[in-house]
Parts: structure tokens; sequence; C-alpha cells
């Protein structure tokens, strides 16, 4: 009787040791991933001129990746307007971003006399991505690997669209790349919790031999 009671103590503390070192690994780290909220709810803006013109936009959108309402539509001229949001993270954890960009209108051509080309590029961590001069294609999902430098990431994401051309974005998500590892700690307490057990389990078999 104290054997099984023993051996069920050590494995809900086991189980509680599992739980908390592994994290949900497919949970979202990002705030209002998708956009739709119609706004920028969880996101900073950079680049914002007084009109508005440049900057960063959710729109609504019924073509969306998938099925939602809303996107972001940079589509800019003078700058390079950009959308960005802080995650807590672990110092060297791997973590991906997945994320959908669509391209709309020309690439590259003169503008007031300077040959240029539409730009969009994106950096999370210690990864960047980027793109210059692309056509126009419909959605596409993209993937980034990196891993964690603090307990602070930034995700910057921005484009510069001189010929009235736009970049779509949408569907947002940023999660841990694999299920975390239990750290040394938890596996000592699971090494030292099975000892436990299998040191009860001989002893209830050497009081059962003896009687």
């Amino acid at each position: 009787m104290q054997c099984s009671a023993l051996i069920a103590l050590v494995s809900a503390l086991l189980t509680g040791s599992i739980a908390n070192a592994a994290p949900d690994p497919n949970r979202n780290l990002l705030i209002n991933g998708s956009f739709e909220t119609g706004d920028f709810s969880g996101w900073g803006l950079y680049y914002v001129d007084e009109d508005g013109r440049d900057s960063p936009q959710v729109s609504q959108y019924f073509d969306g990746p998938s099925g939602g309402n809303y996107v972001v539509i940079i589509s800019t001229v003078d700058y390079f307007g950009s959308f960005f949001q802080f995650v807590d993270t672990v110092p060297g954890t791997q973590y991906v971003l997945k994320y959908a960009v669509k391209k709309e209108g020309s690439d590259c051509g003169d503008f007031y006399g300077i040959f240029t080309c539409d730009k969009m590029a994106i950096s999370v961590g210690n990864t960047y991505y980027v793109e210059s001069g692309a056509k126009a294609h419909d959605w596409r999902r993209r993937t980034l690997y990196f891993t964690a430098l603090s307990d602070r990431t930034l995700l910057a994401v921005g484009a510069d669209t001189p010929f009235a051309a736009g970049y779509l974005f949408d569907d947002f998500r940023l999660a841990l790349a694999t299920a975390n590892i239990p750290e040394p700690g938890t596996w000592l307490m699971m090494i030292a919790g099975f000892g436990i057990v299998g040191a009860a389990v001989r002893r209830s078999v050497a009081r059962a031999v003896v009687g």
C-alpha cells in the first residue's frame, strides 16, 4: 500500500516537472498574427509619415491565404514602411517563424532618374530574409528558423515599393521549433524519482518473499 502511494506521488511530481519543462510547441507567441482585429494591435509601426501615405495599413482583403478578412499592405513611395513586434523568448532556444506574402504590381524601373527596385525584408533573432526586384506573385508561405539571442526578440517586417506596387502580409506565426527537451535539473529529478520507485518496488518484493 505504501509502495503504491509512493509511486503515485513520484509519478505526479515527474509529470508536473515534464509539463513545466515543455511548453506547448504549437502556441503562437505573436499577438494578433493574422490581424483579424482589423488593426495593428500588438504591433508597432516605424517610418510613419504625417499623412499616412507611406505607412503599412491593415486593410480588408477577401482573398487572403487562409480565409481571413484582413491583411497588411505596404505600398510606399518615399520610405521603407515597416511594422514590428517584440516577443518573449528563451536565449539559445530555436524558434520557427511562418508567414504568407503576396507581391502586386511592378518590380524595377526608373524612379526620378534612378533605377531602383521594390524591396522587402524580414528580420527576426539572428536570421533575416531580403527580397529585391521580385515579380508579382500570388500568396506564398515562407518559413524562417532562428535561435533566440536574448529573452526579448524583435520581429521586424518592412518593404519599399516606389512603383506603387504592394507587398501583402498575413498569417504570422512564431513558435518553438520543437518541443523543449527537459533541462539538466529536470533530468536529475526524473532519474532520482525512478530510483526511488525502483527501491520501493524492490523493498516491497523483498517483504513479500520474506512474508
